[in-house]
């Protein structure tokens, strides 16, 4: 009977220290979340990603402004290829107003040809909606092609 209490009471002990430790990763995530999710600040990445108020008359597409930027390390272009980010106008889909997006634009050296050059246009996953987000402000290079 003795042994019998004492294999209940180990196994008691021991789903009291895994809801225990289960509790206290919980917290640790919940305090590490909340800790990151207050105001965004763009004075890391510069003003360069603050939309401006109010925004400027145009249509989606509009550029807002424009920086040179240097080609990233990973892509694959020419010398002397035109690296430059861009702040430009678009809508919100859900409610309709107007936006600001950002983007990278890179454009070869040399004349275009005839006919113009094919524009090749890549999108990321949705990864956040914080300026501090935008790929065009991170300064490591981009990750390679898969």
């Amino acid at each position: 009977m003795a042994e019998e209490k004492s294999h209940r009471l180990r196994g008691a002990v021991l789903v009291a220290v895994v809801v225990l430790a289960a509790i206290v990763v919980a917290l640790v995530l919940v305090l590490a979340v909340s800790g990151s999710t207050g105001s965004v600040s763009t004075a890391a990445i510069g003003p360069f990603y603050e939309a401006p108020d109010p925004l400027p008359e145009g249509g989606p597409g509009t550029v807002v402004r424009s920086e040179p930027m240097k080609v990233p390390s990973a892509v694959k272009a020419p010398a002397g290829t035109n690296a430059r980010r861009v702040l430009y106008l678009t809508t919100d889909p859900q409610d309709g107003s107007r936006r600001v997006s950002s983007g990278t634009v890179m454009v070869p050296p040399g004349k275009a040809p005839a006919g113009g050059r094919p524009v090749l246009a890549w999108a990321h996953a949705t990864i956040g909606v914080a300026p501090k987000c935008a790929p065009s402000a991170d300064p490591r290079p981009l990750p390679p092609a898969v």
